[in-house]
Order: structure tokens, then C-alpha cells, then sequence
């Protein structure tokens, strides 16, 4: 009986072992085939992590042990790291309204605005007017943002451990502009809303763009120092926060540009069309004889998503095309809206304020005036006809002819 309860022991003591075994073996073909699978899948995703700098995900397998899937999620997604310090807002050039200093191709990211932390989420809203010159408009733009969070903390010195992250930002083309994506703009001004989700639901107070990461645009991966930032987004750029205002952001799409001896009228259709115009309203637009923007103030008429503006050009005349209406603002306190034109008609002139639409005004003019032209053109003609009549009156007489030796010739002919 001793040695069948001995020999029972020691059986069990054999199965234990096997079975320990076989988890270790088990645990092991695990490790091995998660570390094949993380390799594989790190080799063809590091290109795309080196040229936007966004943290990807790789699926776990399933299948795996509860205890080993959880050391591979913390592994290959781990927390965003934090942020010590707040990045340098973007550089912004304060002449870049005009086209002199643009690029032949060029994305401007116009104005960021309605900043959005809805309570108890983890959630940050915000919207991002940008501007494409002969550049394709995309569907999605995405950009890493660091925001800081509202702390406490009053002591001296505390203030340089930032409780921060850097979030990924993705921004969606806005239905009303669905009919630009894939096109290339020709100055175009379209409307992105972008979304980021946060590890916090804490406030936010401080938001600014990553200028370390690139931004991917479309399909293109472009530093932020190769984005040009208008003077109006200079305020978002410095703190997305601050960019939290109910102002209405829209776009007047030109169809028809009538300039006539004493004012400018555009017609076209408003996007969004819900947006409304009230005016009047100073409007800035670029003249190409000045090399600078001028200011005209407008009056304002909408009949549904239909409007004219007109705008007095009889004391401040205005040379410029249709492209360069493109880099025309109307600013208010409710309204902030860009115009965009048809591309087959950037380069049709536009001449208004000027007596007779073929006269340029020139900042630098010579000073004579028509009348004056005219005043030297008719004494011109008069001292033309005063000289004819004096060479007429001074002209001498023919000699006479002596009939005699004509008489005497015709005799000695006779003979």
C-alpha cells in the first residue's frame, strides 16, 4: 500500500510538470510568433511613421493569453509622451496678403476658428480655413496639436512640469465643400473641420500646432515650415483657444464682375448658404497698379444664397483681375468670409472707378490732364496753319516772258 500511494504521488508530480511545461511551451510559441508579427508589421509601417510622424496602431492578435496581449498593446501603443514644453507658435510674415510674396504653388492656412471643448469629454473641436494655390485640395488634412491642461498648481518652480500632450488632428473637407476635393485651386479658399481625442477631459488651456511633426496633406507629407500662415490665423497659431468665437466663416463664390464709371458690382452665391449678408461692409482688395491692398466699402444684397455686393470706386479707383479676388476679405465682428472665381476667368482684367474702362489708374502719373493734352494739340494746329499762310503770302511771282522774241522767233520761222 506504501508504494501505490508513493508511485500516485509521483504520478501526479509528473503531470504537473507536463502540464507546466506545455503552458511555458505554449507561452512560448506565443512570444515568438508576437515578436514575428510585431517585426513584420513595425517593417512596414516605419516608412509611413518616419514621413508623418503619427503613432500607428497595430492590431494584437486575439488569441493570445490575456497577460501577454496586454504587455503587447502597452508595448506597441503606448501613452502619448508628456510634453515639458509648449512649441513655438508657427512664424507668420505679416506681408503674406499680397501675392508678390507667394510661392507659384502654395497652401495658406487662412484662419482657424470656433475652438470646441465639450464638458466631460475628451474631445477638442476646431475649425481651419485654408487657401490652395495650384496645389490639390484634399479630403482630410491631419496635423499633431499639443495642448496643455488647466493646472492648479500655484507654487513657484511647479509651473515647468506641464501636464501636456500632443494629440493627432484630423481634419475633414466640410460638406458645402465637397465639390473642390481632388481639384486644383487656383487661390481656392475651402473649410475644414478638424477633431482630435485627448487621454484627459480636463480643461484645456493651451493649444498650439506641432510645428516638429509635418502636416499631411492629402497624400503629401509637408514640413510646417513649408506652410504659409495669414496674419489673420495669428491668433489660433499662438493659442487654438483663444479662436473660440460664434463668428460665421463662409466663402462668396464670384460669378459675375461688372465695373462700371463709379462702382464695382460682384454677383455670385454665398457658401455656406445659410450665411447672411448685412453690410455694408469694408472689403479689401488687391490692386495690381498700387502693389498693395485697398479698401472699398460695399453695400450688401442677398435674395436666399444669391447676393450683390456693390462697392463705391468713384474716389478710389481699383485695377486688378478676377485670380486676385481671391485674396479679398470681408471681417466683422459675425462674419469672416474669402471669395473664390471660376479658373477660366483668374486673368480677365477688372477696371473700375475710371472714366472709360480701358484707362489703368497709375499711382505715378506724368500730371497732364486731357484738357491740357488738348490745349497743346489745337495750338499745335494753329501755329501749323498760321506758318502755311505766311509761306502762301510770301511766295514771289513768276518773271514775265518777252513776247517780243517770241514774235521774232516764229518770223524767222515763216521765212
Amino acid at each position: 500500500m506504501r508504494y501505490i500511494l508513493s508511485i500516485f504521488l509521483f504520478s501526479i508530480l509528473i503531470q504537473n510538470i507536463i502540464t507546466e511545461q506545455d503552458i511555458l511551451d505554449r507561452m512560448a510559441r506565443a512570444a515568438i510568433a508576437l515578436r514575428n508579427i510585431v517585426k513584420y508589421k513595425q517593417e512596414q509601417m516605419r516608412k509611413l511613421q518616419e514621413d508623418t510622424g503619427i503613432p500607428y496602431i497595430v492590431t494584437v492578435p486575439t488569441d493570445l493569453p490575456e497577460e501577454t496581449k496586454k504587455k503587447a498593446e502597452a508595448t506597441l501603443n503606448p501613452e502619448p509622451e508628456p510634453k515639458t514644453v509648449m512649441p513655438e507658435p508657427p512664424k507668420i510674415e505679416n506681408n503674406s496678403t499680397t501675392p508678390s510674396t507667394y510661392q507659384d504653388n502654395l497652401i495658406q492656412i487662412r484662419k482657424f476658428h470656433k475652438f470646441e471643448r465639450p464638458k466631460s469629454s475628451k474631445i477638442i473641436k476646431f475649425g481651419a480655413f485654408l487657401y490652395f494655390l495650384n496645389r490639390i485640395i484634399p479630403r482630410n488634412v491631419i496635423m499633431r496639436v499639443v495642448i496643455r491642461y488647466s493646472s492648479r498648481r500655484t507654487l513657484r518652480g511647479l509651473d515647468d512640469n506641464i501636464d501636456a500632450e500632443s494629440v493627432r488632428t484630423v481634419c475633414d473637407l466640410k460638406e458645402e465643400y465637397k465639390e473642390y476635393e481632388g481639384k486644383v485651386g487656383n487661390g481656392t479658399n475651402v473649410d475644414y473641420d478638424c477633431n482630435a481625442e485627448t487621454t484627459k477631459d480636463k480643461e484645456v488651456e493651451e493649444a498650439k500646432i506641432d510645428v516638429d511633426k509635418p502636416m499631411v496633406v492629402g497624400n503629401e507629407s509637408i514640413p510646417v515650415s513649408e506652410i504659409d500662415f495669414h496674419p489673420d490665423s495669428a491668433a489660433g497659431a499662438e493659442n487654438l483657444v483663444k479662436e473660440n468665437s460664434t463668428q460665421e466663416i463662409g466663402v462668396l463664390s464670384i460669378e459675375d464682375v461688372k465695373p462700371y464709371e463709379q462702382n464695382l458690382t460682384l454677383t455670385g452665391k454665398i457658401i455656406p448658404p445659410t450665411l447672411r449678408l448685412t453690410g455694408p461692409y469694408d472689403i479689401d482688395f488687391y490692386d495690381t497698379e498700387r502693389e498693395e491692398m485697398k479698401t472699398l466699402n460695399c453695400k450688401a444684397d442677398q435674395n436666399g444664397e444669391n447676393f450683390t455686393l456693390v462697392c463705391d470706386t468713384s474716389k478710389n479707383p481699383l485695377t486688378t483681375n478676377y485670380g486676385n479676388l481671391t485674396l479679398s476679405k470681408i471681417e466683422t465682428n459675425d462674419l469672416y468670409a474669402s471669395f473664390n472665381v471660376p479658373p477660366d476667368q483668374e486673368e480677365t482684367p477688372i477696371r473700375a472707378g475710371v472714366s472709360g474702362n480701358n484707362i489703368y489708374y497709375r499711382k505715378n502719373s506724368s500730371g497732364l490732364s486731357g484738357g491740357a493734352i488738348a490745349g497743346i494739340v489745337i495750338a499745335c494746329v494753329v501755329v501749323l496753319a498760321a506758318a502755311s499762310i505766311a509761306a502762301i503770302m510770301l511766295r514771289k511771282p513768276s518773271p514775265p516772258i518777252d513776247n517780243t522774241t517770241v514774235v521774232g522767233l516764229k518770223t524767222v520761222e515763216n521765212v
